[in-house]
């Protein structure tokens, strides 16, 4: 989902999901460091990364900037 979107919206959506789900207080932690870390560095291992990578080739590109 954080290739898609942005990383801070997939990190809020996952952090609602595990609010709702009922576990225990020491499990809820390691939840929300494990959403926030894969959130993070998730996209970084796909090709692309996140949205914001072409998003900002594209901007580069339109000005005459190209990135290698």
């Amino acid at each position: 989902m954080s290739s898609v979107l942005n990383n801070l919206p997939t990190v809020l959506i996952g952090a609602l999901a595990i609010h709702g789900a009922r576990v225990r207080a020491v499990n809820r932690e390691a939840m929300l460091y494990a959403n926030v870390l894969g959130c993070d560095i998730g996209p970084k291992v796909t090709r692309l990364g996140s949205l914001a990578t072409p998003l900002w080739l594209h901007v580069l590109a339109r000005k005459g900037r190209t990135v290698r």
